[in-house]
This record gives C-alpha cells, structure tokens and sequence, in this order.
C-alpha cells in the first residue's frame, strides 16, 4: 500500500556549505514546479514551472574561503514527474 502521494508534497533541505576558493559563485537550479534558494537568510532564486523543468542562475555572489554559509533549498511538487538538481558555478 502506498503511503505517499507521489504529487502534492514538498520538502526543505538546509545545512551549511563552504567554498575551495574565495570568488564569484552562482548557483544554478533545474526543477519542474516550485523551488527556492536562499543563502545567509535571503531569497537568491524562486522559481514556478508547471511543465518540464527549467533553470535559473542565481546572481553572482562573493563567497569566502574557509567560511560556512547557511544554505536553504525549498521544493514544492504538484503533478508529473518531480525533479530537482543543483550545481554551484564559478
């Protein structure tokens, strides 16, 4: 028996992350429906697709080595196939 409606749900991750390198990194996110990306506390990406999944790049952002920034990523599912992938950029 399922228990687990395969559409509908949403989740939330969140931790730290820290850089090799002081520079400008963006963050990019291909998903289908709803998601969020915030760093430090502030919104970098929203982004709301209905259909099949797109990108957003997020502005350039001035990372320091040796630090630990507070990341938090917020995904909503809502029907089809749920899909969510995130890559850091230089």
């Amino acid at each position: 028996q399922r228990v687990t409606n395969p559409n509908n749900f949403s989740i939330r991750w969140r931790g730290t992350i820290s850089v090799p390198n002081t520079n400008y990194y963006r963050f990019a996110i291909t998903s289908q429906d709803d998601v969020r990306l915030s760093i430090q506390g502030i919104r970098i990406i929203t982004n709301s697709v209905d259909t099949s999944p797109r990108s957003k790049i997020s502005p350039g952002l001035y990372l320091e080595s040796g630090k630990n920034y507070f990341i938090e990523l917020e995904f909503r599912e809502t029907a089809g196939n749920a899909s969510i992938s995130m890559n850091l950029q230089t």
